[in-house]
């Protein structure tokens, strides 16, 4: 059985999106008004170029080098342009969240 997992896509038109969907499965989307097409694939190598690419873009996406499993990556186009942008299962990206942002008080 082929489980859907939740992935953020970082950079999509500027921005993070949270697609559900399989590993290689393609699906379509619009993404406030950019329309998205593409799948999520396991590529490690792609994932660096990805990284590496949308920092010089936009500076606010640093935070992919706290990106943990770094394996993921978007193939697709968005509004018709081709592009390769890192993605995190929403999983990592909540624990990640959740270790370095969150403070538990214990009384």
């Amino acid at each position: 059985m082929v489980v859907a997992l939740e992935f953020i896509v970082y950079g999509i038109a500027g921005k993070s999106m949270i697609v559900e969907t399989e590993i290689g499965k393609e699906f379509r989307m619009d993404f406030e008004g950019s329309e998205v097409v593409g799948s999520i694939e396991v590529n490690e190598a792609e994932f660096e170029m990805a990284a590496e690419r949308l920092k010089s873009r936009y500076e606010e996406f640093r935070v992919v080098d706290d990106v943990a499993l770094r394996k993921f990556v978007f193939q697709g186009t968005v509004d018709g342009r081709r592009e390769t942008l890192p993605a995190e299962p929403l999983e990592a990206f909540t624990k990640r969240f959740v270790e370095n942002h969150v403070v538990v008080l214990k009384g």
